[in-house]
């Protein structure tokens, strides 16, 4: 499932509601042209799996900070999983 074009520019934390008991989720950034994001590629996320109200997006060497301010897709990849919410946390001002 891929997302329309989200700015992540203040966002410190991309949390999941989902359910991945029977599976697994995977989480990827394309740039508007569609293309993967080097440092936020589905291989290099951390796998989700389990039931949770606030599973965690990571990857393994990049951070949100690191991207600059252009507008990026988000692209869920569900394996037997199901997401029921996602909620961009922003840093306090």
């Amino acid at each position: 499932m891929t997302l329309k074009p989200i700015s992540f520019s203040n966002v410190t934390q991309i949390l999941l509601n989902a359910d991945a008991s029977a599976g697994e989720i995977r989480v990827g950034l394309l740039d508007r042209n569609g293309r993967r994001v080097q440092g936020f590629t589905k291989e290099e996320s951390y796998v989700i799996t389990g039931d949770s109200l606030v599973h965690q997006v990571k990857w393994t060497e990049s951070r949100l900070f690191d991207l600059d301010s252009d507008a990026y897709l988000l692209r869920l990849h569900l394996y037997s999983a199901t997401v029921y919410a996602l909620t961009l946390v922003s840093a306090e001002k």
